[in-house]
């Protein structure tokens, strides 16, 4: 029986120990990555404009050009998926880790739908001190709970791989170079049109990076990024969407440039600009003097 208990004291701390020198290790590799939530937390993405957005913000603000037209620096923090709730914990990590931006430039897509599974897959960089760590044990306390046990446990994510793919390369330059295909484009003759959802509830998170803006005298301005203009016609409530996003902030308005961007061959589908529709919508925002303070 004592041996049997010396064993299993033996084997668990192998275990433990081997999980924690992993885990290590994993987590070196991850900070030295050139992914944007990689340099997030390491304190490496400070900007002078910070841009925030789901997938529609990566691909309509391309860094590089953002960055050589405007003389200042850029971090693009957009990504997949991403909604304002987490993206205002994001913000909060940022301001705690990096320089703080003189402005915050937000894609309001990320306000249309509740996808919170996100937060999961960011639990490489949690910790039971910032911001991520705290969401994701509100959202999914397994998750935190493992991931607080078992630091292995932590890069079991397709955000970790991300953070591989990008040793050595810099995903500021990640951006879509195709371009629709005429096929998917006429799909939209038999579409019949969306509303956007109004969530009183992400609503009140852009509000509040409103007010965490102004507490650290940072500009905040919220845009609408161009959609290919025959889908963008079938939004049936874009109006009713922009007005309540304006009722809700306290100073400025949404910018709608929905549909700044007329030729196809600007788009990579019907809602993604690609690569050279960026370089139209950036021209459109240079001659509205849209990044002067």
């Amino acid at each position: 029986m004592r041996k049997c208990l010396t064993w299993g004291v033996v084997f668990l701390s192998v275990l433990f120990i081997s999980d924690r020198l992993l885990g290590y290790v994993l987590g070196e590799v991850s900070n030295k990555s050139s992914f944007r939530f990689s340099r997030l937390y390491g304190g490496d993405a400070g900007a002078d404009i910070l841009i925030l957005g789901n997938s529609r913000g990566v691909n309509s603000f391309y860094q590089p050009d953002l960055e050589n037209e405007l003389g200042k620096k850029v971090f693009n923090m957009s990504y997949n998926g991403l909604r304002i709730d987490i993206a205002r914990v994001l913000f909060e990590d940022y301001l705690a880790l990096n320089q703080k931006p003189s402005m915050v430039v937000i894609e309001a897509s990320m306000l249309t739908r509740a996808y919170p599974e996100l937060a999961k897959e960011l639990k490489p960089y949690v910790t039971s001190g910032n911001g991520i760590g705290s969401m994701l044990r509100e959202l999914y306390p397994d998750v935190y709970r493992y991931s607080m046990i078992s630091h292995v446990f932590r890069y079991n994510s397709e955000i970790f791989l991300r953070s591989l793919y990008y040793l050595g390369r810099d995903d500021q330059e990640w951006i879509n170079e195709g371009v629709i295909d005429p096929a998917h484009e006429r799909q939209l003759d038999g579409y019949r049109g969306i509303s956007f959802e109004i969530d009183s509830v992400l609503l009140e998170e852009l509000f509040a990076m409103e007010q965490r803006c102004l507490e650290d005298t940072i500009e905040l301005r919220v845009i609408i990024a161009p959609y290919l203009p025959a889908y963008a016609r079938k939004i049936g409530n874009m109006e009713t969407w922009k007005e309540a996003i304006d009722t809700r902030l306290r100073y400025g308005m949404v910018m709608d440039c929905s549909q700044c961007v007329e030729e196809s061959e600007n788009f990579a589908d019907w809602v993604h600009l690609n690569r050279s529709g960026s370089r139209v919508l950036l021209d459109s925002l240079l001659k509205a003097n849209y990044f002067d303070l």
